[in-house]
């Protein structure tokens, strides 16, 4: 993993790219509407998903595309080792570079516009979840669209990441609202682990189809 962190961190580009961009919108977002506007809580957290899914797409594409030009994949297999953990390995440094900063920035423009008051930590997790679910879906999507174009993968699993937009859309109003979220953030949490890893196994017999 440690590799695939000092790959990721050397292509500056793909991990601090998505990272200003959701930046950018989070600033952007209260200059386009009055500030003292009823609205602004309600109108941020949608923002906020609709900027995550964003971001999610941005950050996987084309994830795998250096490894699988380079024929860094069918040496794996050549050799025997597993594609499995190399795909882990891979979204592992995308999750540490991109995703906890991107749910850093979340948090910090949440409680920015009023949207998060108290909870911090549990605000944190649950942004920082359901990115991993996101990233993971995505990367399916990006390997599928090996050589083919991203858009068929966003078009092939944008489904699978409406009930990760629901389930955190719960998850923001009982933030806002005050209401315990304990359980909601526990089922985040376990959908991004399940999420992750059978994303992850499923994105190894994609690229191993590619490659044969």
């Amino acid at each position: 993993m440690i590799t695939e962190l000092f790959k990721l961190f050397q292509r500056t580009r793909d991990w601090l790219g998505p990272i200003l961009i959701f930046t950018m919108i989070m600033i952007a977002f209260p200059l386009s509407l009055n500030i003292y506007s009823a609205d602004l809580i309600s109108s941020f957290e949608s923002v906020l998903v609709i900027s995550l899914l964003m971001i999610a797409f941005i950050s996987c594409d084309g994830i795998f595309n250096e490894d699988f030009l380079d024929g860094s994949f069918e040496m794996l297999i050549s050799e025997g080792g597993s594609l499995f953990q190399a795909v882990f390995e891979k979204l592992c440094a995308s999750f540490v570079l991109i995703s906890f900063p991107i749910a850093l920035a979340g948090l910090l423009f949440s409680i920015a516009n009023g949207a998060i008051n108290q909870n911090y930590m549990i605000a944190l997790l649950g942004i920082f979840f359901v990115n991993i679910i996101l990233n993971s879906i995505f990367a399916f999507g990006s390997a599928i669209s090996l050589n083919k174009g991203a858009i068929l993968g966003v078009i092939s699993v944008l489904p699978f990441s409406m009930p990760a937009i629901i389930l955190f859309g719960r998850f923001l109003d009982s933030i806002s609202s005050n209401i315990s979220s304990i359980n909601l953030l526990q089922l985040l949490g376990g959908t991004s682990i399940i999420t992750f890893l059978i994303f992850s196994w499923l994105c190894s017999r994609i690229i191993k189809l590619h490659i044969e």
